[in-house]
């Protein structure tokens, strides 16, 4: 891309299904996301991802989206420029080398592979840059923390690990296989447990991470707000 300023847009979406959606449907009904993932063949489902547009075009795509704890990477790398670090790392998929240089009041984005461009060099300004992230930050906290908390409650209602009566409910899907009545329980408690095991960190920890995270950068878009101004 050239070295114009473009006009960032940012977009916080999970894969269900195979398509994109939007989280606010599942802060609403938090257990028809987790019943999801705990009735998908593959617990590796749990693709979180920010979309990132360049004057309306995609700068990333699924295949630079994977789970809860890169989305987190963003705000770490916002942070230490917003500390006065020049460049920052974002580990945005499994072998991202996403680097974020900052130049006063303009950020480049680019992310390579292999020696290969995976996502061009892209110039945003890094208020509009801030902006962005912080409206769709709020989902993120929104949507793990409204997960963190279910998870919470389904395991205290039960000994640990056991699966939860409300849960085994969610069985439908597993009642079509040809297994045996003890095997379908014993697959639902493995999944059960995996998806506890899965969200320790990545649902547990990174509501409190991003709410901190959130309350800097709009802190520091209010005090820089009038030099900004004049920027423009």
């Amino acid at each position: 891309m050239s070295q114009s300023i473009a006009k960032p847009k940012i977009k916080f979406k999970i894969i269900i299904n195979d398509k994109w959606n939007s989280p606010q449907r599942f802060i609403e009904n938090i257990d028809s996301l987790l019943r999801y993932y705990l009735l998908s063949p593959s617990l590796n489902k749990r693709e979180w991802g920010l979309l990132i547009e360049a004057d309306g075009q995609p700068w990333n795509t699924r295949e630079t989206i994977e789970y809860p704890t890169h989305i987190w990477s963003w705000f770490q790398a916002v942070l230490e420029l917003i500390s006065g670090k020049k460049q920052a790392s974002v580990w945005a998929w499994e072998e991202s080398n996403c680097i974020i240089i900052r130049d006063d009041e303009k950020i480049s984005l680019m992310d390579t592979w292999s020696n290969k461009i995976i996502c061009p060099k892209v110039f945003f300004l890094f208020e509009d840059f801030l902006n962005e992230i912080l409206v769709q930050g709020k989902l993120v906290f929104a949507l793990s923390n409204r997960l963190k908390n279910r998870l919470r409650e389904l395991e205290e209602s039960c000994n640990k690990y056991q699966v939860p009566s409300a849960v085994q409910d969610w069985d439908d899907l597993l009642k079509k296989t040809e297994k045996t009545e003890t095997a379908k329980h014993e697959l639902l408690e493995y999944r059960w447990k995996k998806l506890l095991e899965a969200s320790e960190y990545e649902n547990w920890a990174i509501p409190k991470h991003i709410m901190n995270a959130l309350d800097i950068i709009a802190k520091y878009l209010n005090e820089n707000r009038e030099r900004w101004d004049k920027f423009r």
